[in-house]
């Protein structure tokens, strides 16, 4: 089979001569990978999501619901995301990755404003998060700018963007806990949509297509352009939708006609307004940059003694090689991929609403176990470092068999810890086994289609599996409150998920060997950026 590296010089340059490659370290990448570690962190359905974990208790109590009914939140979610992913993937590939993040970011930090109004209805409960589960879909887009955009250590790049979003993930519970004891959780959901709606700009200015490269004088006017623009909106909302009063002798901001009881924090306020001030002069002064014509000298990585380089232009575009989707799940590579995420996703959204809850029933304090879980961080990271070293060390998807057998023996000391058994150690080894090995093996579920499928379709494919998963994985959380409420007990929850856990190390150990390139999506260097480079090294010496 031609090679994607290959494939990819003979649509820029020579034929006969192999073209100079764009390094992995160079500015723009660099650009391109600010801006998805703030996206995937602070921009996506991560937020809302992951509040869900302590939101049982608070939301039931207030509301009079049981474990079961607001467990339902989590299928409503997954299966609305799984019937809009292979739209969302196919757009991806079709229209272009920017516009799906830019709509599907602004419409998240909307849905998650909606949720600080939060009734007793039920139905209300559930629509929103359909709604987050349609347009947080909206983050697969991420996984193919990184597939495509770093292709020398693809794997090295997954994994240290899953090692920062553990992270995030750490803080967030800690701040989710902190919001919800010091203000409560309709200030916490208003906390988590300023921050969503923050990232829809630094989105626009640092992402960009796969296989492209555009012109960056236009880029950069336009860019100003979006950021004056989203930072006059938002001024502008601040001036006419929050109202101030006093209360208590101490001011209380409050929006609409929102009841000055119901105050906004002080320091949410004041942080809106230096985002708004700080977008304003961000846009400026990147228009008043492009005005004056300066521009930012890049550096790329020499891979050839006598490089072919690509044509001058207003942009460079290459053609990403890879199956169609017919193509895709008539392979056996695809189903067995397809059972080993599902399993990975059916428990790991079962236990998100349940394991905080199970292991206190069990007598353990809640504040310890969100200690011990966020103390699991430093693992989580390492875990994600070695599963991304190894899929561009070793060329198997064998790689993730020993990762799915140690979550299964997380699992096994969660299922028999207690306070008096084991006790905070072994609770704390049990979080750090899972830790390691379900980071590690996430790059891996990202990395593993590129080589299996390419890149051509990438979006899509994945958005079909997801399809598929997303519509059943999220049976298990209401599954697992059935069993709760039936047998007031989690150990058999814990013995499905250790069998689960065994069955998916089953299909990793079965999966077949590649099939395109470790390159697979190179892009070459253009003439302009090549005499900027060699411009530099002139200076240099």
């Amino acid at each position: 089979m031609t090679e994607i590296a290959e494939g990819a010089m003979a649509t820029v340059g020579a034929p006969s001569e192999p073209a100079k490659m764009e390094s992995d370290f160079t500015p723009r990448k660099v650009k391109i990978a600010a801006g998805i570690l703030i996206g995937q962190t602070f921009g996506t359905s991560i937020l809302p999501y992951s509040a869900l974990t302590l939101l049982l208790f608070p939301l039931t109590m207030e509301f009079g619901w049981d474990a079961q009914q607001f467990s339902w939140s989590v299928p409503f979610l997954f299966a609305c995301g799984g019937l809009s992913v292979w739209i969302i993937g196919r757009t991806s590939d079709k229209v272009g990755v920017r516009p799906v993040l830019l709509v599907g970011t602004t419409a998240v930090g909307l849905i998650t404003l909606a949720m600080s109004f939060q009734t007793a209805s039920l139905w209300q409960f559930y629509i929103l998060y359909a709604l987050l589960g349609i347009f947080g879909s909206s983050g697969l887009a991420y996984s193919k700018i990184v597939a495509s955009t770093f292709t020398q250590h693809r794997g090295k790049a997954m994994a240290f963007l899953t090692a920062e979003s553990n992270f995030a993930r750490a803080g967030i519970m800690l701040v989710v806990n902190w919001l919800l004891l010091v203000y409560g959780w309709r200030d916490m959901y208003v906390v988590f949509a300023v921050t969503i709606l923050a990232c829809v700009p630094v989105l626009f200015v640092t992402l960009e297509e796969p296989g492209e490269r555009e012109q960056s004088g236009r880029r950069a006017t336009l860019c100003s352009v979006v950021l004056l623009g989203y930072g006059t909106i938002l001024a502008f909302c601040l001036l006419s939708f929050v109202n101030k009063t006093e209360v208590l002798g101490s001011a209380c901001y409050y929006i609409g006609s929102m009841a000055p009881g119901s105050c906004v924090p002080r320091w949410i306020y004041y942080l809106v307004w230096f985002l708004a001030v700080g977008l304003l002069l961000a846009g400026a002064m990147m228009l008043v940059r492009t005005k004056l014509g300066r521009k930012t000298e890049t550096t790329f990585q020499d891979v050839t003694s006598q490089p072919v380089l690509a044509p001058t232009g207003p942009s460079v575009k290459i053609q990403l090689e890879g199956m169609t989707v017919r193509e895709a799940v008539r392979s056996t590579s695809f189903w067995l991929m397809l059972l080993a995420v599902f399993i990975g996703l059916f428990v790991f959204n079962g236990l998100l609403p349940h394991l905080i809850p199970a292991l206190v029933r069990k007598g353990f304090d809640q504040t310890t176990v969100v200690e011990i879980q966020s103390a699991t961080l430093v693992v989580s990271v390492v875990g994600a470092l070695v599963g991304g070293w190894m899929t561009d060390r070793f060329q198997t998807a064998k790689i993730a068999v020993p990762f799915s057998l140690l979550t299964a023996l997380g699992s096994v000391f969660i299922l028999v810890v207690t306070p008096t058994f084991g006790g905070a150690t072994l609770l704390a080894v049990s979080f750090a086994f899972s830790a390691f090995s379900f980071n590690a093996m996430f790059p891996m579920g990202m990395y593993f289609p590129t080589r299996f499928f390419g890149l051509a379709s990438f979006a899509e494919i994945v958005g079909v599996m997801f399809t598929f998963t997303n519509l059943f994985a999220g049976l298990s959380a209401p599954l697992f409150g059935f069993i709760f409420d039936r047998m007031h007990s989690y150990d058999l929850v814990f013995e499905i998920v250790i069998v689960l856990q065994l069955i998916a190390a089953l299909c990793w150990y079965l999966m077949p060997p590649y099939r395109y390139a470790k390159n697979i999506g190179q892009m070459p260097v253009t003439v302009t950026e090549a005499t900027a480079e060699e411009q530099v090294l002139v200076a240099g010496a």
